[in-house]
This record gives C-alpha cells, sequence and structure tokens, in this order.
C-alpha cells in the first residue's frame, strides 16, 4: 500500500463507546447513532468491560463493521484508554453506553471547527438531558473557550458524550501520566470525575469550545448524587489548584453545596 492509499484508507475520526452494566438495547442505540453519522468517516470502537463478555454477539453478529474489544479492567477510564490506544485516527469521539447522538451532522461539523480553529484542541455540543423520570431538558451553554477554562472547576459546560478530541492532545496528556496502569490520557486512578478531569487537562495545552447545536441526549440514570458530584467537584479543585489564582473560591463552592445535600440527604433518610 502507497502513501496515499493508507492517508485515504484512515479514518478522519475514532469512536469510542465503552459498555459495562448498560442493557444490548441501550448499546444497539448508541452503536446506530454513530452509524447514522453523515459525511464523515469514523471506525467504531465497542470496548466491553463487563468482565463476562456479554456484549460480544450483539457486536459482532449484529455490527459486524464495529471494532469489539473485549476487555476487563472493570474501571471505565482504563477500557478509555485501551480503546483510545487501539484506535488509530486524527480525532477521538466518546460516546457513553447509554447515551445516543441526534444529529447526523455532529462528526462532520466538529471535525470541520477543530480544522477551522487549529489552537483548539476539544470541541462539544450542545445536549438534551434524559432525567429518570423521562423529562427531556435541554443545555445550551453559550460560553467562549476562555469563559469555559475560567469556569471549569464549578461547572462542566461540556457533555463527555458531546466531545471531539484531537488524538495530538491526548497523546500529549497520556504522556504526562506515569502512574496509569493502562497508558492513556484519563486518570484509571479517580472513581469519579474522569471527564472533568480531561477536560481541566486540555485547557492546560489548548482551547475547548462548544458548538451550539444539539449533537447529544445524555441519560441522567441515578438520583441522590449531589452530595458525591460536590465532593468531587471538591477533589478536582484541589488536584488543578496550581493553574487557578482563586482556586479556593471554587473549592468554598462545593463545600458549601457538599454541606447542604449531606444534610437533606441525612433529613430525607430519618423521613
Amino acid at each position: 500500500m502507497n502513501f496515499t492509499e493508507a492517508y485515504v484508507a484512515k479514518p478522519e475520526v475514532a469512536v469510542i463507546i465503552c459498555c459495562f452494566s448498560e442493557s444490548s438495547e441501550q448499546i444497539s442505540r448508541a452503536i446506530l447513532s454513530v452509524i447514522g453519522q453523515r459525511d464523515v468517516t469514523y471506525s467504531l470502537y465497542v470496548a466491553d468491560d463487563s468482565g463476562t463478555e456479554q456484549y460480544r454477539d450483539l457486536v459482532t453478529k449484529d455490527f459486524p463493521s464495529v471494532h469489539y474489544l473485549p476487555v476487563s479492567f472493570r474501571n471505565n477510564a482504563k477500557a478509555l484508554n485501551f480503546a483510545i490506544s487501539n484506535s488509530n485516527s486524527e480525532f477521538v469521539a466518546i460516546l457513553d453506553g447509554d447515551d445516543v447522538w441526534i444529529d447526523s451532522l455532529k462528526l462532520r461539523s466538529q471535525v470541520d471547527f477543530l480544522a477551522a480553529n487549529l489552537g483548539t484542541n476539544a470541541v462539544g455540543t450542545w445536549c438534551e438531558v434524559k432525567l429518570p423520570n423521562d423529562t427531556v431538558v435541554e443545555f445550551c451553554p453559550v460560553l467562549t473557550s476562555g469563559e469555559i477554562q475560567a469556569n471549569l472547576l464549578r461547572t462542566n459546560p461540556i457533555c463527555h458524550s458531546s466531545l471531539l478530541v484531537r488524538r495530538a492532545a491526548l497523546n500529549q496528556l497520556a504522556s504526562q501520566r506515569q502512574n496509569n496502569e493502562v497508558p492513556g490520557p484519563y486518570d484509571s486512578n479517580l472513581s469519579r470525575g474522569k471527564d472533568i478531569d480531561l477536560l481541566l487537562r486540555l485547557t492546560s495545552i489548548g482551547g475547548l469550545n462548544v458548538l451550539p447545536r444539539m449533537g447529544v441526549r445524555y441519560s441522567v440514570n441515578q438520583t441522590g448524587k449531589r452530595f458525591s458530584d460536590a465532593t468531587c467537584g471538591m477533589r478536582m479543585t484541589l488536584l488543578h489548584r496550581s493553574r487557578f489564582e482563586m482556586w479556593y473560591m471554587s473549592f468554598l463552592f462545593h463545600f458549601r453545596r457538599a454541606l447542604v445535600f449531606y444534610f437533606f440527604e441525612k433529613l430525607f433518610q430519618r423521613k
């Protein structure tokens, strides 16, 4: 194969779906939403981290063009790192197994945006949030790259499943992590907050942005996580405080939230 043929054969985007405990129907919907992408070349990788290869038949029989990666980490960050390292493309897109893409031109618009904005390493989209009671609300942040970075310790405006990242940026982050059991950009030592940690580290080497188009339907499957979300925010603030002059304000913000949610949860437990 000559150089030209190899270049043409290389897809623009590697799409990564990690499975852990999702239903087969959820994984099928996620895969179909990727297959529905238009005007872009991609390869789809499904990392089965169930430990029992429960998605093997679904992927290999119903979607034979998809790359099936059986792993047994029981750790989403490790599975993501493994899948990223086993893919080949200029860009990497992440889709959680219980989410779906709802815009057939999502990838095309994001690839074009990054091609036109070389100082930006990652771009997300607006999203629909499906709550446990099946109510759907729209999440449409209108922020500049600088505003995203300035407020990232307090709030995350980029849905993980909407993210498209330059592989060069992911490789740079991976080279900075010496304590990962599975080499890659995600911190496998974090039980929560791997997505916000990735975004915070990406801002240290380039810009982030959000496209004003509805690209993802994100499913919130659990309630009662507000206290753990607040404590996760405190930990992220401490991990990245050296880059933010007013980091203690973000820490106090999450600390106050944690106190409020803790007492509310205790109150409801008594009832």
